[in-house]
């Protein structure tokens, strides 16, 4: 989620009319590339009026069953306001929302100020333990749906570090009315893929991961050696000694391994 674009046009679709007021299927809407009113003959333009977030207000009166098309731009980046969210002794604060967090701009627990260290895609990390409600002003960023199928999938390491990659073939179908062309790239959500990686010791309480973006960590080990020298594996608790801080980063609540 390093690069991606704030808006997306939406073209050629038949609209839903209602008197001096037309609704796009998407929203917010941040402006109108063009509007036709399909009659008798050639189509005419709407005067536009003033564009709400989910809704334009047209000139014209228009009747539910006039047939109207619209271009438009919608906004993939949202800020939202999130209440009372609750939080019981935990650095995680995990957020009812549908899109990708993008950023943070305020967070307050029981009106005072909160420190965090980093969030992923629908959580926030806080500095420490915290129990209360937590108000948040948050960027989300909304994606867009495609249905695809994936082929020939097989693995494969890059030439200097031999980091293991997945790669293929994926054919998409993009609904007809976004605007996809050749170079775009496209950063799947949803669909993950398993990688295991070890991480040389550092100083410091957090550890960078050579993946990302991560969505959840499975497990972690390291070897120790007992009072009697033999060398053993070690699980730590996911959640209870290590979390995921952010989407590249890993931090852990007790002393690091060094192994």
């Amino acid at each position: 989620m390093k690069s991606f674009q704030d808006s997306i046009t939406i073209e050629n679709e038949k609209v839903y009319c209602d008197g001096n007021y037309i609704y796009p299927r998407f929203a917010p809407v941040s402006g109108v590339q063009s509007t036709e009113w399909l009659g008798e003959g050639e189509g005419r333009p709407l005067s536009i009026k003033r564009i709400e977030s989910e809704r334009i207000q047209v000139e014209e009166y228009l009747e539910d069953w006039h047939a109207v098309v619209a271009a438009y731009d919608v906004d993939l980046v949202e800020r939202m306001t999130l209440q009372e969210l609750p939080i019981e002794n935990s650095e995680r604060l995990d957020l009812p929302i549908d899109g990708v967090l993008i950023g943070v701009d305020e967070l307050y627990i029981d009106g005072a100020p909160l420190n965090w260290t980093g969030f992923g895609f629908q959580h926030i990390t806080l500095a420490e333990r915290k129990t209360g409600l937590v108000n948040a002003a948050i960027r989300v960023f909304n994606p867009i749906k495609v249905a695809y199928r994936t082929m020939d999938m097989k693995s494969e390491g890059t030439e200097r570090t031999m980091m293991p990659l997945e790669t293929g073939e994926v054919e998409f179908t993009v609904p007809g009315r976004i605007l996809m062309g050749e170079g775009d790239i496209l950063t799947l959500l949803t669909t993950t893929v398993r990688n295991g990686q070890y991480v040389p010791f550092r100083e410091g309480p957090s550890d960078r991961l050579s993946y990302a973006p991560v969505s959840k960590i499975l497990n972690c080990f390291s070897k120790e050696t007992d009072q009697h020298g033999r060398e053993r594996l070690r699980e730590y608790r996911v959640g209870r000694e290590l979390i995921l801080e952010s989407s590249e980063r890993v931090r852990w609540l007790i002393p690091k391994p060094r192994t």
